[in-house]
């Protein structure tokens, strides 16, 4: 009896029992090693949120820099709202003010308003005037903007360039929303607007003189797909005029040819 039993709990059986066990989870780790799977889109698939490896680091980088200070953060060409989500994936402590001008994303934004008390938004475009502008609504919606595109470039077929509508819309400058609402909080401005960024600019150039502004992150275009659009190095000309440094950047589109046509890009009041 003493040798059966010692037979059952001998040391290779027990080796066998664990290999049998942990057999299958063994398998799995080979596989992963097998098909390189990424461990963190793994763990990116079960966000809200979820974020490819570089927009994860780079947003990361971005909400370690900004203090947790009373800082309140401009959302300009929100969207759907993806940039605010992610901003409350990282930083729950932080006051957000979106303007989006496109009717189908009001919806979107209205139900972030519902579950983030510091969120609020303004259904209208910004820019350097006040007054009514149109803007055409493509079919795909991140494509919309003020300006129309350029003849000189030529989006692929993963975008749909049909116009679904046009409408007028309010647009309001960031120096008068600023100074009409009295904010006077150190400010993160995020900038959006298919080509239309330096306008936003212009349009918030006390607010950037008097330096309330202390961070700016924007999409930077390295060639023009929107008429009239600025390209990157005139818009870091422009920053760097008023004393702000590009710390970090984050690729945003590749051409089929690999040539990088987009970036965003965090800029910090020196």
């Amino acid at each position: 009896m003493l040798h059966f039993l010692k037979n059952q709990f001998s040391i290779s059986n027990l080796m066998k029992n664990v290999k049998k066990i942990f057999w299958p989870f063994y398998r799995f780790l080979i596989l992963i090693i097998e098909i390189k799977i990424d461990l963190h889109d793994i763990k990116e698939f079960f966000k809200m949120v979820p974020l490819s490896k570089g927009n994860y680091l780079f947003y990361k980088n971005i909400f370690s820099i900004i203090p947790s200070e009373d800082i309140v953060i401009l959302d300009v060409g929100a969207n759907d709202g993806w940039f605010s989500k992610v901003v409350y994936r990282f930083r729950k402590d932080l006051k957000i003010i979106a303007f989006e001008p496109l009717s189908s994303m009001y919806d979107h934004l209205v139900r972030i308003k519902k579950l983030n008390k510091k969120f609020d938004f303004y259904n209208c475009a910004v820019g350097s005037g006040i007054g009514k502008v149109e803007i055409s609504e493509f079919g795909t919606e991140g494509l919309s903007s003020l300006k129309d595109l350029s003849d000189e470039y030529q989006y692929n077929g993963h975008f749909n360039t049909s116009i679904k509508e046009k409408y007028e819309v309010e647009l309001i400058n960031l120096d008068n929303f600023i100074l009409n609402n009295e904010i006077n909080n150190d400010l993160c401005l995020k900038i959006d607007t298919q080509g239309y960024e330096m306008e936003v600019l212009l349009g918030a150039q006390k607010t950037l003189n008097k330096g309330q502004i202390k961070y700016i992150i924007i999409e930077l275009m390295t060639v023009e797909k929107y008429k009239g659009a600025k390209l990157y190095h005139e818009i870091i000309d422009f920053l760097s005029s008023l004393d702000f440094q590009l710390v970090d950047i984050h690729q945003s589109y590749y051409e089929e040819n690999g040539e990088m046509s987009e970036f965003d890009a965090l800029f910090k009041l020196k």
